[in-house]
């Protein structure tokens, strides 16, 4: 004998079954949108730490390229002698972020982008290390020339690509926000 289940009933099951659809899409799309907020929330870390770094190695930079300079115009060698030490040690956290940025850099743009800067660095030191052992051996004259023709373009070609490193940091800053922002509207 078949049974049939009675016109209440199937339209309970339906709507059962309708709900516990419902249920499992709501489910599944908490679960997605949690699951992508977590991702874009560690992408967003690792770009506010690489542009925060970029920026501190920046400024290190500058301060002792001035440091430098000062050391190699001064008149005596106490501009030179004070500024040794901080020239050293600044010039290890420099590499030191350097090395932090090549290890976080994950795009072909931002690997380039630090081979440029690897090579111009090793021009403005190669340069500035010039320049000073002219001025231990009393040319100071011939440091000077050496500040204004090998020196400063070197430390204008070091500093441009450090900052088109930040700039870029930025730009992938705006475009990861935007993404967000798109990915929270679907």
């Amino acid at each position: 004998m078949k049974r049939q289940l009675k016109i209440a009933t199937r339209l309970w099951l339906a709507l059962g079954l309708f709900t516990l659809a419902i249920v499992a899409v709501l489910g599944l799309t908490g679960v997605r949108t949690s699951l992508l907020q977590k991702d874009m929330h560690a992408l967003q870390e690792r770009q506010e730490a690489v542009l925060e770094r970029a920026a501190r190695w920046a400024g290190l930079t500058e301060t002792n390229v001035q440091r430098a300079v000062a050391s190699i115009v001064a008149s005596d060698d106490s501009v030179a002698n004070h500024f040794k030490g901080a020239i050293a040690e600044t010039t290890g956290q420099i590499s030191d972020l350097q090395k932090e940025l090549e290890a976080l850099a994950t795009s072909e743009s931002e690997q380039a982008q630090l081979a440029k800067i690897g090579a111009a660095r090793k021009a403005y030191v190669e340069s500035r290390q010039a320049a000073l052992a002219l001025r231990k051996d009393g040319d100071v004259e011939g440091a000077r020339r050496m500040l204004e023709t090998s020196v400063l373009p070197a430390v204008k070609t070091y500093l441009d690509e450090q900052r088109a490193f930040v700039r870029l940091q930025e730009q992938q800053g705006m475009a990861l926000r935007e993404r967000a922002d798109e990915d929270s509207l679907t």
